[in-house]
């Protein structure tokens, strides 16, 4: 089958197209189903979650409505006042409010069929006031009675979980509400035993499908209400396993959604709902089974129009591909029988599409051939006689080749003895050279040493410079600080003057001393205190005159002294400015005509080296021009070698040549017996 499909081009279209189309068909039909399983999904998530909303709503109701009842009895005056009055069991009955509060109770539940019982749990006397107006049971402890004092933990409404009440054999809740005093304290509370027995009836009004079915929890994921009665009050949907535990717990928590898990070893979509009166959770359930049963159906129905649109479409496509390639045989006998040779056969068909043009290009391809194959014909005489003459230029040229080679031999022989000759001028110019080269190295030796040497003339004089500089600086300096000094001690003469005036106070005060001790010898007893204090003054006086005496003598020494130092010291200002100062000047000096000399060593040698480099550039340009003549030599020696092999390659070329052109002439007799082959 492969094979036939190989060799048919109508068979290799219809397989191309049908898988195409086969391709298309299911990407086509994969794509419809993911679609229409996501609105499929959609349509029941949202409808399995509006059936769970609609059912936690009327369960809700329910609830509430017993709510609204318990409510109504806390809010009651007479059963307030009664809860608040009472203390003991006795005073229950003598209260003014009893038989009102026994009316309200019994009319509470004529409002509402689900009531089963209403009634006062009374804290201080623990007493239950029921709607039938019987005693409370004696051994009835309001302190055992956990649902009472989980009221008053709620501190409003309470539902408590179901149980089976002992009196109907019913299932009932309890639905109660705190009592408080006006102070905030515990009383009592109301409450009422519900009947659920209609749960089951609301439940069951929702189904989703055949298989759905909704179920019921309470607070602590057991089953109130399943289609499967061993499962009410027995199993909690909690402890199931894998997602459905989850799920229980979620449901219990208050949350709403829509999950897949198993429950019953089935796959199922659940959607839960809360009961926001008293915490429940309601959940409807459908199989995975029964929605996808709807998949299945619109896929089966997708896949049999599939199918036969395919079977319409092969067979439309036989015909055409028939249709549109029926030319092809003729087109295949005229290419086989051009094969064979036959250049005057023509295809006959009328279409004027692709094939219709290839048609045309086989006839038109058929005349060219046959005029091709014509020229090639006739041209093939003319080249076997044209390789006849050929080889006859040959055999003429090979002599003229030889005359050639035996010339260029002479000329290599002659190029050679020049080559050598060459090579001794070649020498002799490179030991010139080196010498040169020997002396241009020894006169850059002595460029560098006039360098040097001028460096360091100017390095001196710089230095000079700098220290002539600094001497004279100093010399400013000091010689401004000196005349100073010396003028500063002129103040010596002044302290010497001083010194006399002290002396002569110094005499008068001696004197004033003695005319006071005078005076006291005078004044008897009265004056003996200021002759002692004339001695005294008498003994400064006479010290004050011996300090002033040696204050003249120092200042005289140290008169002395500052004139030598002031002589000194001009003389020593007079040595700067007249010898050092002049000896700096003779150091520039020396150090100028140092750097002229250097200079003029400098370019001396710098003429020389000019001079030996001019020498060395002629002495290169000889050794250049040697070098060019020896290559010139050498390549005319090579050129001629080459030359006479290049003569003995063309003899060898030509007579290959030679023979081509025997080997065309036979060629063009063969191609001539091949082109009569064909009919044209």
């Amino acid at each position: 089958m492969i094979k036939r499909i190989k060799k048919s081009i109508s068979l290799k279209v219809l397989t191309s197209l049908v898988g195409v189309t086969i391709f298309v068909f299911a990407g086509t039909g994969v794509v419809v189903n993911y679609y229409n399983s996501n609105v499929l999904n959609q349509n029941i998530n949202k409808s399995l979650t509006d059936n769970a909303t609609v059912i936690s709503k009327d369960v809700n109701s329910f609830f509430e409505q017993g709510g609204t009842l318990v409510t109504q009895m806390a809010t009651n005056d007479s059963i307030r006042s009664l809860a608040e009055a009472v203390q003991t069991k006795a005073d229950i009955k003598a209260n003014a409010n009893y038989a009102t509060v026994l009316k309200s109770l019994q009319n509470i539940k004529a409002t509402d069929k689900n009531a089963s019982a209403v009634y006062i749990a009374l804290e201080k006397p623990s007493y239950i006031f029921v709607d039938n107006g019987k005693d409370s049971p004696a051994d009835w402890d309001i302190n055992k009675r956990q649902w009472y004092w989980d009221t008053l933990k709620a501190k409003g409404l309470y539902y408590t979980a179901p149980y089976v009440d002992a009196l109907t054999n019913k299932m009932v809740i309890t639905i109660a509400y705190p009592i408080f005093d006006a102070n905030g304290k515990s009383v009592g509370a109301v409450g009422v035993d519900y009947l659920i027995d209609k749960l089951p009836e609301i439940m069951k009004q929702y189904k989703a499908g055949e298989t759905g079915y909704t179920f019921l929890l309470d607070t602590t994921g057991t089953f109130m209400y399943n289609p499967d009665q061993s499962k009410v009050l027995k199993e909690k949907f909690t402890d199931a396993p894998g997602t459905a535990g989850e799920i229980g717990k979620k449901m219990i928590s208050g949350e709403n959604g829509v999950a897949t898990c198993t429950i019953n070893n089935s796959d199922v979509y659940a959607a839960y709902a809360p009961v926001k009166s008293n915490g429940w959770s309601v959940a409807t359930v459908i199989t995975k089974s029964e929605v996808q049963k709807q998949l299945v159906t619109f896929n089966t129905i997708l896949i049999t129009t599939y199918v036969i649109g395919l079977g319409l479409l092969i067979v439309a496509l036989f015909f055409v591909t028939r249709k549109i390639l029926k030319d092809i045989p003729k087109l295949l006998e005229v290419i086989k029988k051009v094969a064979g040779g036959d250049l005057t056969s023509k295809v006959d068909v009328n279409s004027e599409d692709e094939i219709g043009q290839i048609a045309e290009a086989i006839n038109d391809m058929n005349n060219n051939l046959n005029n091709i194959v014509g020229k090639i014909s006739a041209n093939s005489q003319n080249v076997s006689a044209s390789g006849e003459e050929l080889s006859a230029v040959i055999s003429e040229i090979n002599r003229q080749i030889q005359t050639i080679n035996a010339g260029t031999q002479e000329i290599a022989a002659a190029m050679e003895e020049t080559s050598a000759s060459t090579e001794e001028m070649n020498s002799s110019s490179a030991l010139i050279k080196g010498a040169i080269v020997n002396l241009n190295s020894k006169a850059q030796d002595g460029n560098n040493s006039a360098i040097e040497i001028k460096n360091r003339a100017l390095n001196m004089k710089k230095e000079s410079e700098i220290s002539k500089k600094a001497a004279l600086d100093m010399y400013r300096e000091k010689e401004i600080a000196i005349l100073r000094a010396i003028e500063d001690g002129k103040i010596v003469e002044e302290i010497n003057s001083m010194a006399g005036i002290i002396g002569q106070i110094a005499d008068q005060t001696n004197l004033l001393a003695l005319n006071a001790a005078i005076e006291a010898a005078r004044a008897g007893e009265h004056g003996k205190g200021f002759a002692v204090v004339a001695g005294e003054v008498a003994n400064l006086a006479v010290q004050s005159t011996e300090t002033v005496q040696n204050i003249q003598n120092l200042v005289g020494q140290v008169k002395t002294a500052f004139e030598n130092i002031s002589q000194n010291a001009g003389g020593i200002l007079e040595f700067i400015d007249k010898k050092v100062t002049l000896d700096y000047d003779e150091m520039i000096n020396r150090a100028d005509l140092s750097l002229k000399d250097a200079n003029d060593v400098s370019e001396l040698i710098n003429d020389f080296s000019k001079n030996i480099g001019d020498v060395s550039g002629s002495i290169e340009q000889l050794v250049k021009s040697l070098e060019a003549v020896s290559a010139v030599v050498e390549e005319v020696a090579s050129g001629a070698s080459e030359i006479a092999g290049t003569v003995n390659d063309t003899k060898v070329s030509a007579d290959e040549v030679a023979q081509v052109a025997e080997a065309q002439a036979d060629l063009a007799v063969t191609l001539n017996n091949i082109v009569n082959e064909f009919k044209f």
